[in-house]
């Protein structure tokens, strides 16, 4: 049986009743702030909206534009493309953020050494390194650049730096033939520097991971020259 109220709790208004009222008055009393709290909301929200579109239009469109360098860059050609490069500068400068951007940079280096532009080269090899970062950049890719930037320097006949370079590959990527070829190069260059005895070691270095016969004979034969060379130096001093 339904308890009965008395006439006091008749003339009182119920809970739900007094809540009910006290929102509706802040709600009156506040609706400029709230009406303004509410647009600040919907902006946060299409602004979001608008940068992920904006996002995924600005990454497609560099994408187009490095769609068509790449076409532009004919590996079998011996003319280095002017359409790829100017394509591919104009991606990295209308799109820097882009994904695809530290790419652009070294596909520039490699169309700059191809024509014989050694300090543009170096350039664009450097911002590939510097923005290709983190988790995203791939040690092959990487080992490449600084392979890239080597000769780059040793055509500069910057050695102390074509070295270093050589040296930066090599620690990226631990292959083994990988690891002698860039021994093998690195001995080139500390000859070129006159360091004769750095050379042959890591021309010996070299012919330890060497899986090619061609290359571990040539090596040998300039270890042989070597010799012969230091013999020669040392039968005229003592004369």
């Amino acid at each position: 049986m339904a308890k009965k109220l008395t006439k006091k709790q008749l003339k009182e208004p119920d809970e739900f009743q007094n809540v009910s009222m006290k929102v509706l008055q802040f709600v009156v009393k506040n609706r400029n702030r709230l009406y303004l709290s509410g647009a600040v909301l919907l902006a946060a929200v299409l602004a979001a909206a608008g940068y992920a579109y904006y996002e995924r239009s600005y990454e497609t469109k560099a994408l187009e534009l490095y769609a068509v360098a790449a076409k532009a860059a004919d590996p079998s050609s011996r003319i280095v493309p002017a359409d790829a490069v100017r394509t591919y500068e104009e991606l990295v400068t209308s799109y820097p953020r882009s994904d695809v951007a530290p790419l652009a940079y070294y596909h520039l280096g490699n169309l700059r050494y191809d024509a014989k532009e050694y300090d543009r080269a170096v350039e664009a090899y450097e911002r590939y390194i510097d923005g290709a970062s983190g988790k995203d950049k791939d040690p092959f890719m990487l080992s490449l650049a600084y392979y890239g930037m080597a000769y780059s320097f040793e055509n500069m006949k910057d050695y102390s730096k074509a070295l270093e370079a050589f040296q930066r590959s090599a620690e990226v990527n631990e292959d083994p033939p990988y690891r002698a070829m860039m021994d093998r190069n690195m001995g080139r260059v500390c000859e070129s520097m006159g360091n004769l005895v750095t050379a042959r070691e890591y021309y010996e270095k070299a012919l330890v991971n060497l899986k090619d016969p061609l290359m571990e004979q040539i090596i040998r034969v300039i270890l042989a020259r070597m010799e012969e060379s230091a013999a020669e130096k040392n039968s005229e001093k003592a004369s």
